[in-house]
């Protein structure tokens, strides 16, 4: 049985992701996007800067789909993120149902 993951994309803008998750949507790679509004990012940029970086505002794209569709999905965000080096990754979400896993199953198929 494939596993259902959480692809987790931090995007600079709402704009950014709502982009993205259309993106990942529409070649039926997800079966739901949801983005989430930060407030505020800090991190070192680059690396070895001696002070931290803040950010205003952003977002966290989760895109709900299975592990198979993974390599594809951070390929696109790749593509369409204004980052050099995009944050993307994922989660395995584990007890899910089989009536959700048949949903994300189905909305992956192309539409008829």
């Amino acid at each position: 049985m494939p596993k259902v993951i959480w692809v987790l994309v931090s995007c600079q803008t709402e704009r950014e992701a709502r982009q993205i998750g259309k993106a990942v949507l529409a070649q039926r790679l997800a079966a739901c996007a949801k983005s989430l509004d930060q407030e505020d990012t800090w991190y070192f940029w680059p690396a070895r800067a001696a002070h931290l970086t803040h950010q205003d505002g952003g977002a966290l794209l989760v895109l709900e789909t299975l592990a198979p569709k993974y390599r594809a999905i951070a390929a696109l965000v790749r593509k369409l993120h204004s980052d050099k080096l995009p944050s993307v990754g994922y989660l395995e979400i584990k007890g899910t149902s089989k009536e959700l896993l048949a949903w994300i199953r189905e909305s992956l198929r192309p539409a008829s």
